[in-house]
């Protein structure tokens, strides 16, 4: 099971999680909180290759400009949305769609969000995969 790293600063003597402002703090840090993947990706794939790729252990790597698919536990009346801050503007439209590509990746770290529902009620859970590209030197 992979691990999503969510981060935590303390800035100038306010907290802040996820770029909202929580508390105010006289301290200055950076934390890393572990948080598990969600149950739903049954697979990640290089998109150049249709290889499965290696999320065992520690952070998932890609060559820089590779791509990646996720594919999702295919439900009868499952819905999906998806997200990931850099290549998406907006999560997507809920679809029956249950695998989502990325391209040509840049270099630096990702985050891939998804939210599930099942016969188009609210949201039922939603998960998160990190990773990272590598530079290309």
């Amino acid at each position: 099971m992979g691990i999503s790293l969510f981060r935590r600063f303390v800035l100038s003597g306010a907290l802040f999680f996820a770029g909202a402002f929580l508390i105010t703090f006289p301290a200055l840090a950076v934390e890393k909180a572990a948080v598990p993947v969600g149950d739903r990706i049954t697979s990640v794939l290089s998109y150049r290759t249709g290889e499965t790729v290696d999320t065992s252990g520690g952070t998932t790597v890609l060559k820089y400009r590779e791509g990646i698919i996720f594919r999702m536990e295919k439900g009868e009346d499952t819905e999906y949305s998806f997200y990931m801050e850099g290549p998406d503007r907006k999560w997507t439209a809920w679809s029956d769609r249950s695998y989502k590509e990325y391209t040509n990746l840049g270099r630096g770290r990702y985050t891939f969000m998804y939210r599930y529902r099942n016969s188009g009620v609210e949201i039922a859970g939603e998960g998160a995969f990190s990773f990272r590209v590598k530079a290309p030197w």
